[in-house]
């Protein structure tokens, strides 16, 4: 299978939000929808630890994006998005909110909500 990003099960650390081509955002609502199928919602939670696995600390991706959560409905996908925060190096990294992302089942547009 090929690697594929844009699809919900991975991890997202970047220092903006994702994109997706036409094709891309097509195969990632039908991914959803498969995932949701007859459940209300669907809520997948990226922890934060996970970070641990690729540096010994957070603090090297200070200001990155990092995504918290993707909540799938059947209103639409929700991805939620922090920002990896660290004020003074003596400090612990935290995660402040930063955006979410809205995807409706109808249409090729997003909606992005600043915080």
């Amino acid at each position: 299978m090929p690697f594929q990003p844009f699809l919900p099960k991975d991890t997202y650390l970047a220092k903006a939000t994702p994109t997706r081509n036409s094709e891309e955002l097509h195969i990632f609502k039908q991914h959803c929808l498969y995932l949701l199928q007859h459940r209300p919602d669907v809520h997948i939670d990226y922890l934060f630890t996970d970070l641990f696995k690729v540096t010994p600390h957070p603090i090297v991706f200070n200001g990155f994006l990092w995504k918290y959560r993707t909540s799938i409905t059947n209103e639409g996908i929700l991805e939620d998005y922090r920002l990896i925060d660290s004020e003074h190096p003596t400090k612990s990294t935290c995660l402040s909110k930063q955006c979410t992302v809205f995807y409706s089942w109808e249409g090729n547009s997003y909606t992005v909500t600043l915080v």
